[in-house]
């Protein structure tokens, strides 16, 4: 009888599994672990080998240049009868063009999915028979779409083939300032943006601006295009270059160093891996120092420490990292770029930072259990909890909008304030409820139904408040409004860790149903926001769902 012979696998798992280090099932194309959790699978190596051919001199052919310089579409080998060879043996073993694996082995050394090589080889060719005139964002052709909504609901523009510079050139600074730009800043008035304003003039200064540019449009894009993402990679590979060289021979001045930290901090938030590199973002906080006690300081790049300020920050109520904590003689709590309606925090510059000084007393208490609490720790979070109860937007200094944006800004903030009572309140069962959680994720649900998606700019930083009110729903209805809502603000600003938050959401009321009937098994009946459901540490909690799927949560 003949011995089954069990199908080879390749014993290596899939780039996601492999960075987190676990065991990865193998199948293909993607593997059930990624898929399970909710994440994109990075996809599988396949690095094809070639025997060396001697040439027809006896000496060795000369070797095709791969490195990261290289041009990854066009291939220049040095000899055509070897090009010929390995063409024909490309084809005949994997069917594939020889240019299309060196794009696929380019990618995954990047730790990039090499499948992105044959949607990055369609788009390109699909372009290829359009008319290349098309540089800017298309406008919607839906007549029930108003024409204040363009500027978020947007066609992603083609890339320019075959990259030519001046092309290419168009394509980035036209995206930048017709799509991106608008997710990075809260007014609707575009010659307020400060990233229009003040960034886009460097290009021609500093060359790096533009690659950075170039990286986080196509990031951006990315979000509903993958192929336009693959293309960032060139973009983001020079800036690294260049910012290297820049810092070892001190070229930059210390905003453009700032610039940099945080364009490359959003970018890998942007990124939808698994694990979030936080160096960039760390690493601007020694220039945020630099410019905090510099006496000379440029007031056009204030804008950088607001937007410093909100990536810190959200990024410090989900991934609870104490390297993002930042202690400065100079630096009060209260950041802002000058006006009473900041270019990124809106009306919420005291919101964030209170937010900031809950997110100290978590990190201390993140693995104490919640019966050891401090109680030095716990009064000062009832002088949180009562500042926020206090706080009131701000009603001075209203002039550069119209009545239509304050009252948007408005909502907004307090949207986030309820939020941030939600979370101090279920991470510190010791405090007294100012409201019950499911009542302040009703609130916030009533401050965002009256916003615009279009038009009111401030939809770009919805995501913190309509996530953490989300995981509060219980009904039917509410989770169908959240679900909604987080689906519309994806498609007003194409933020990609969007579609992380949305997954975790779903296991969020997932365990909680699950949970309830536990104990309702057991005779224990509980309301839908007890403390043993919405807490902190609760299993149902997202900051749970989170440490057991081993991802990093960006709710910004």
């Amino acid at each position: 009888m003949k011995a089954r012979v069990s199908p080879q696998k390749s014993r290596s798992g899939c780039n996601t599994c492999r960075r987190n280090k676990i065991k990865c099932d193998e199948h293909k194309p993607q593997c059930h672990n990624c898929v399970s959790r909710g994440i994109e699978c990075g996809g599988y190596i396949r690095v094809f080998k070639f025997k060396e051919i001697k040439s027809a001199r006896g000496g060795r052919a000369k070797s095709i240049s791969n490195s990261d310089d290289a041009d990854l579409i066009q291939l220049q080998p040095s000899d055509s009868q070897l090009s010929q060879v390995f063409r024909h043996a490309a084809q005949s073993i994997t069917r594939k063009t020889y240019e299309r694996l060196v794009l696929e082995q380019h990618l995954a050394r990047k730790g990039k999915n090499p499948q992105l090589a044959s949607e990055l080889e369609t788009v390109l060719k699909e372009y290829g028979s359009k008319p290349k005139g098309l540089l800017c964002p298309q406008r919607t052709s839906d007549p029930s779409v108003s024409e204040e909504q363009g500027q978020f609901l947007f066609g992603a523009p083609q890339p320019p083939y075959p990259f030519a510079k001046y092309l290419r050139t168009q394509f980035v600074l036209n995206s930048f300032d017709g799509c991106t730009s608008n997710v990075l800043c809260v007014y609707v008035a575009s010659h307020l943006n400060p990233w229009r304003r003040e960034v886009v003039p460097l290009v021609d200064k500093y060359p790096i601006i533009f690659n950075l540019l170039g990286m986080i449009v196509c990031s951006h894009l990315g979000a509903k295009n993958p192929q336009i993402k693959a293309m960032g990679l060139e973009f983001k590979v020079r800036a690294y270059q260049q910012l290297s060289h820049g810092l070892a021979k001190n070229l930059f001045p210390n905003d453009i160093c700032l610039l940099s930290c945080i364009l490359l901090a959003l970018d890998e938030f942007w990124d939808n891996k698994s694990r979030a590199d936080l160096s960039h973002l760390r690493s601007a906080l020694y220039f945020v120092d630099r410019r905090l006690r510099s006496t000379t300081q440029d007031p056009r790049f204030q804008f950088l420490l607001s937007a410093w300020q909100y990536m810190r920050v959200i990024s410090r109520t989900t991934l609870l990292n104490p390297g993002l904590c930042f202690r400065s003689a100079y630096q009060p709590r209260l950041v802002s770029d000058g006006y009473a309606i900041d270019h990124i925090l809106g009306m919420s510059q005291e919101l964030f930072a209170i937010l900031d000084s809950l997110m100290d007393v978590i990190e201390l208490v993140k693995n104490v259990p919640e019966h050891a609490y401090p109680q030095n720790l716990i009064e000062k979070v009832l002088g949180l909890q009562a500042a926020l109860v206090r706080w009131e937007p701000p009603k001075n200094g209203m002039e550069l909008w119209t009545p239509e944006e304050v009252t948007d800004h408005e909502a907004t903030a307090q949207s986030y304030r309820y939020a941030t009572l939600i979370l101090l309140q279920n991470a510190f069962p010791q405090v007294k409820r100012y409201l019950a959680p499911r009542e302040l994720s009703l609130k916030v649900r009533e401050e965002l139904s009256t916003l615009r998606l279009s038009g009111g700019a401030s939809v770009v930083i919805h995501v913190f408040p309509l996530f953490i009110a989300a995981c509060e729903a219980f009904t039917t209805a509410e989770k169908d409004w959240f679900r909604t809502k987080t689906a519309a603000v994806f498609d007003a600003i194409a933020s990609n860790n969007i579609k992380v938050l949305s997954s975790v959401m779903a296991e969020v009321w997932r365990r909680k149903s699950l949970l309830r009937a536990q104990y309702e098994l057991q005779n224990v009946f509980l309301a839908p926001d007890d403390h043993l459901l919405s807490g902190l540490k609760s299993y149902a909690s997202w900051f749970a769902v989170a440490a057991d799927w081993k991802i990093d949560l960006f709710v910004g």
